[in-house]
């Protein structure tokens, strides 16, 4: 297949339509960033989540938080200066090319990226050998100075994953994934690394892209976590089936369930006496620390102690919260339902419920033999 033939264009320029229109346009296939949420690898939604997303496809939301909508205009500015100026240091013709595009043996798979890279000349880049003539993808990802300086040890797992998925849609081996924490100084404010698209990748990708797409069309959540933090799934899994209808009826629980039932109880069991461990090592760090309480007493809010190789500091640490109760909330209702009704529709007041799964056994009483 000729390299043109790889893809298709679904939108000529994504930042020339409407969000509106880039969001429709994500729902009808799994894109770059899906990608890594599907492995596990996101920390802002799980692979149930994405689900429901994309089974909603009349569900857009236009709402941009103001702190979101300064990160992501930072991010878009940023995004060619970073592309010029990489370009400039490889010897690479930058490209700008902001098309969502969809691969054609894989049409489930949809992407749009930050830019490309023409080689003029062969480089090495992070240990990898870039051809002359090559097109290389470009990915670019404004961050935090905290996070820029995890990301000087080794890139994020998440947005190699992002990458990888972006080079099988538009035919590619290879990636600049570059980092930038919004800072002036190009030598330590601005990072790059070079991602290659192995054969395990092409075999492995559409594999795990092809089975969530098909539980999609047929409206199956996922119910296999990949994410280290299963926790996280199971709630949004419980989030997932709470919207629908329930029963007040029980339901009858199969019997291949029950080793499930006895596995959670022994952990749940064990998490018990872990809690009871824990409270009493607090316990125990208490009556410990007591003779420092009496010594600080109401003298300082902290004091230091300095021996010959060790600074030694404790003190105290105040926190003062402003809250509501149900009570309170009650009261408010009634007494004043016009400052009631007024905060509740400006998202002062919000409420809310959530379920949590509860395992529980009784042991059943044995009926005793009748007398003769």
């Amino acid at each position: 297949m000729a390299k043109k033939d790889v893809f298709r264009t679904i939108l000529e320029d994504t930042e020339n339509v409407s969000r509106e229109v880039w969001l429709r346009e994500r729902k009808k296939a799994i894109c770059g960033s899906d990608f890594p949420v599907l492995l596990g690898l996101s920390t802002f939604r799980t692979a149930v989540d994405l689900f429901v997303d994309k089974t909603n496809p009349d569900e857009i939301s236009e709402e941009v938080s103001l702190l979101s909508k300064y990160r992501l205009d930072i991010g878009h500015a940023l995004e060619p200066v970073m592309l010029g100026t990489i370009g400039l240091e490889l010897g690479a013709i930058p490209i700008r090319d902001k098309r969502m595009v969809e691969s054609i043996q894989y049409p489930y798979m949809r992407v749009d990226i930050d830019g490309i890279f023409m080689m003029q000349q062969p480089r090495r880049v992070s240990g990898v050998d870039l051809a002359a003539g090559e097109l290389v993808l470009f990915e670019a990802k404004t961050v935090s100075k905290k996070k820029f300086y995890q990301h000087l040890a080794a890139p994020d797992l998440g947005h190699v994953a992002q990458c990888k998925f972006g080079m099988l849609v538009r035919g590619m081996t290879h990636c600049i994934l570059a980092y930038s924490n919004g800072g002036n100084n190009l030598s330590e404010d601005l990072i790059y690394y070079c991602v290659s698209l192995t054969d395990e990748d092409r075999q492995r990708i559409p594999l795990i892209v092809h089975e969530f797409w098909e539980n999609v069309q047929k409206g199956i959540p996922p119910t296999e976590p990949m994410e280290a933090d299963t926790t996280a799934f199971k709630k949004s899994l419980i989030r997932y089936y709470s919207a629908g209808p329930k029963s007040d009826e029980d339901a009858q629980i199969p019997t291949y369930l029950l080793p499930t039932i006895q596995k959670s109880l022994e952990i749940r069991q064990e998490i018990s006496k872990l809690n009871e461990l824990l409270k009493a090592k607090e316990q125990e760090r208490d009556l410990n620390e007591l003779p420092l309480v009496e010594f600080l007493g109401n003298k300082s809010n902290a004091g230091v102690l300095e021996s010959a190789l060790t600074v030694y500091r404790a003190g105290y640490t105040v926190t003062n919260r402003r809250s509501v109760n149900a009570d309170g909330l009650d009261r408010l209702k009634e007494e004043h339902p016009e400052v009631f009704d007024l905060l509740s529709k400006e998202g002062y007041i919000q409420s809310s419920s959530s379920r949590s799964l509860y395992v529980k056994s009784k042991e059943k009483k044995v009926p005793k033999g009748r007398k003769k």
